[in-house]
């Protein structure tokens, strides 16, 4: 990304904004405050951060929210994550529901994020309809229902009520139907790398100004989408790129950064342009080999996974590990890219046909119904 279009503030408008915050993302940077008891008070603070944003020119914010149903390509990266830890299940009925005294074994479950969820996305619409009346919530994700939303203001948001389990895409989709309805800038709040991608790739279908926020509360970044110098090639090509070398549910190729990659990208990304169909093609299968060929031997023309393997480890590479994948290995990681650019194709689509990831890359561990990457 240029540095002119990473800033460390928005600039001042007069433009008729929405701001769309990633929830979990949320939960996540406020944690256990230091001065709370009880859910209660952890909504206050929740609250008061979502609220701040209305002003002037910004009138409605969209609450986003992750799904977290049990059995999808996010089984291995939970399992990973929740290794060392002893996850605590606490049901927060009201909220003089005391916060548990170990808040990372508390969120680490995940039927605990999903209650949690739903109790704050009913809080801040609650609050709003009596402390925020000429400014509207929507929020959706977060509810026990799976497709409901819900703005404060009553507004027909029926368009976003949608069977999408990532607030990555959900983002999308609200960004979209806020262009539709005339809001000149949008502001995602997200940390998340996927968000930035999507973004640059629907950038043509959505508002005139559309700012990604990261960072810290004491090191804002503020990325301009809209003024992101891209050939309009790449910007098509720019989901597939990233899921084949690596995002939340694939993982990335031994070896290979995503600067190195680029370079490559920005030369062969012909080679990727079918990547994300429902049905994987034995052709795009080829070329997506092809280019993962061209990311270990750029200078080459091997077009054969196991030809480049044979060739990197004698030219050195002694560490198995660090070496490009089998050919067995490469297919299930392409159809694993294959699915979650399909994915985020469909972003926009409240309620997308979506194939099951079985045999797209995964398989169900028959033992606890985990579905878990199929490594060869």
């Amino acid at each position: 990304m240029a540095a002119s279009n990473v800033q460390d503030h928005l600039p001042q408008a007069n433009l008729n904004t929405c701001v769309i915050i990633d929830g979990q993302a949320l939960v996540q940077a406020i944690g256990k405050p230091a001065n709370a008891k009880d859910f209660g008070e952890l909504a206050d603070v929740f609250a008061t951060s979502v609220f701040h944003h209305f002003g002037d020119t910004c009138s409605r914010v969209d609450v986003v929210f992750d799904r977290y149903e049990s059995h999808t390509i996010k089984d291995a990266a939970h399992l990973q994550r929740t290794a060392k830890t002893r996850p605590i299940r606490r049901k927060i009925e009201n909220g003089q529901v005391p916060l548990p005294v170990n808040w990372k074994q508390f969120i680490d479950d995940p039927d605990n994020k999903q209650e949690l969820e739903n109790f704050l996305s009913k809080e801040i619409v609650s609050r709003a309809r009596s402390s925020q009346r000429n400014c509207d919530i929507v929020t959706a994700g977060g509810f026990t229902e799976r497709t409901a939303a819900q703005s404060s203001l009553g507004t027909d948001i029926s368009m976003l009520e949608s069977s999408q389990d990532e607030a990555d895409t959900r983002i999308i989709l609200h960004a979209t139907s806020l262009a539709n309805e005339g809001y000149d800038r949008i502001v995602v709040h997200s940390r998340d790398t996927d968000v930035l991608v999507l973004l640059v790739h629907f950038a043509e279908q959505l508002s005139p100004e559309v700012w990604f926020r990261a960072g810290t509360s004491k090191q804002r970044i503020y990325v301009a989408v809209h003024s992101t110098d891209i050939l309009e090639t790449l910007r098509q090509c720019l989901p597939a790129f990233h899921a084949i070398t690596g995002c939340d549910t694939v993982s990335q190729l031994c070896g290979i950064g995503k600067t190195t990659a680029w370079k490559v990208f920005q030369r062969h990304f012909s080679l990727l342009i079918n990547l994300g169909q429902a049905t994987l093609s034995n052709e795009t299968l080829r070329n997506a080999e092809e280019f993962v060929c061209r990311l270990y031997l750029p200078k080459e023309k091997d077009k054969e996974i196991n030809s480049v393997r044979y060739k990197v480890f004698n030219k050195g590479g002694k560490d198995l590990e660090k070496l490009p994948p089998t050919k067995a290995s490469l297919i299930e990681h392409i159809k694993r890219a294959n699915h979650q650019c399909l994915v985020w194709h469909l972003s926009s689509v409240a309620k997308p046909d979506i194939p099951s990831p079985l045999g797209n890359g995964w398989y169900q561990d028959p033992e606890n119904g985990h579905i878990l990457p199929q490594l060869m």
